[in-house]
Protein backbone atom coordinates (compact mmCIF):
# COMPACT_ATOMS: atom_id res chain seq x y z
CA UNK A 1 0.00 0.00 0.00
CA UNK A 2 1.40 3.35 -0.99
CA UNK A 3 0.31 6.58 0.59
CA UNK A 4 -2.49 7.18 3.05
CA UNK A 5 -4.88 4.22 3.33
CA UNK A 6 -8.51 4.84 2.40
CA UNK A 7 -11.34 4.03 4.80
CA UNK A 8 -11.93 0.83 2.80
CA UNK A 9 -8.25 -0.09 3.26
CA UNK A 10 -8.54 0.67 6.97
CA UNK A 11 -11.56 -1.61 7.33
CA UNK A 12 -9.59 -4.44 5.72
CA UNK A 13 -6.51 -3.75 7.84
CA UNK A 14 -8.45 -3.45 11.10
CA UNK A 15 -10.32 -6.72 10.55
CA UNK A 16 -7.36 -8.71 9.17
CA UNK A 17 -5.64 -11.32 11.26
CA UNK A 18 -1.90 -11.02 11.70
CA UNK A 19 0.50 -8.19 12.22
CA UNK A 20 0.95 -5.19 9.96
CA UNK A 21 4.41 -3.87 9.17
CA UNK A 22 5.81 -0.76 10.85
CA UNK A 23 5.14 1.49 7.86
CA UNK A 24 1.56 0.28 7.58
CA UNK A 25 1.03 0.77 11.32
CA UNK A 26 2.32 4.34 11.10
CA UNK A 27 -0.04 5.14 8.21
CA UNK A 28 -2.94 3.48 10.05
CA UNK A 29 -2.24 5.56 13.16
CA UNK A 30 -2.20 8.74 11.07
CA UNK A 31 -5.48 7.81 9.37
CA UNK A 32 -7.11 6.95 12.72
CA UNK A 33 -6.00 10.31 14.13
CA UNK A 34 -7.78 12.10 11.29
CA UNK A 35 -10.83 9.91 10.62
CA UNK A 36 -13.63 9.81 13.19
CA UNK A 37 -15.41 6.90 11.47
CA UNK A 38 -12.39 4.58 11.33
CA UNK A 39 -11.45 5.51 14.90
CA UNK A 40 -14.94 4.52 16.03
CA UNK A 41 -14.65 1.22 14.14
CA UNK A 42 -11.27 0.51 15.76
CA UNK A 43 -12.71 1.18 19.24
CA UNK A 44 -15.71 -1.04 18.55
CA UNK A 45 -13.51 -3.88 17.30
CA UNK A 46 -11.30 -3.62 20.40
CA UNK A 47 -14.40 -3.76 22.63
CA UNK A 48 -15.76 -6.80 20.77
CA UNK A 49 -12.40 -8.55 20.93
CA UNK A 50 -11.99 -7.86 24.66
CA UNK A 51 -15.58 -8.97 25.36
CA UNK A 52 -15.11 -12.23 23.47
CA UNK A 53 -11.83 -12.96 25.28
CA UNK A 54 -13.54 -12.39 28.62
CA UNK A 55 -16.54 -14.53 27.63
CA UNK A 56 -14.28 -17.43 26.64
CA UNK A 57 -12.19 -17.15 29.79
CA UNK A 58 -12.92 -20.02 32.18
CA UNK A 59 -12.22 -17.61 35.07
CA UNK A 60 -14.84 -15.10 33.97
CA UNK A 61 -17.59 -14.74 36.53
CA UNK A 62 -20.99 -14.26 34.94
CA UNK A 63 -23.52 -11.99 36.64
CA UNK A 64 -26.22 -13.89 38.49
CA UNK A 65 -28.79 -15.42 36.16
CA UNK A 66 -26.70 -15.05 32.99
CA UNK A 67 -24.78 -18.32 33.07
CA UNK A 68 -27.33 -20.08 30.84
CA UNK A 69 -27.19 -17.22 28.30
CA UNK A 70 -23.40 -17.29 28.36
CA UNK A 71 -23.39 -21.06 27.80
CA UNK A 72 -25.75 -20.73 24.82
CA UNK A 73 -23.74 -17.91 23.22
CA UNK A 74 -20.50 -19.86 23.56
CA UNK A 75 -22.13 -22.97 22.13
CA UNK A 76 -23.42 -21.01 19.11
CA UNK A 77 -20.01 -19.47 18.51
CA UNK A 78 -18.42 -22.90 18.58
CA UNK A 79 -20.90 -24.18 15.98
CA UNK A 80 -20.25 -21.34 13.54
Amino acid sequence: MMGMPSCRDMTRLLTAEGEAGWGTCALMALHLAMCEHCSRLARQLRLISRSLREAWSPRAAAPEGTEDLRRRVIERLRRS
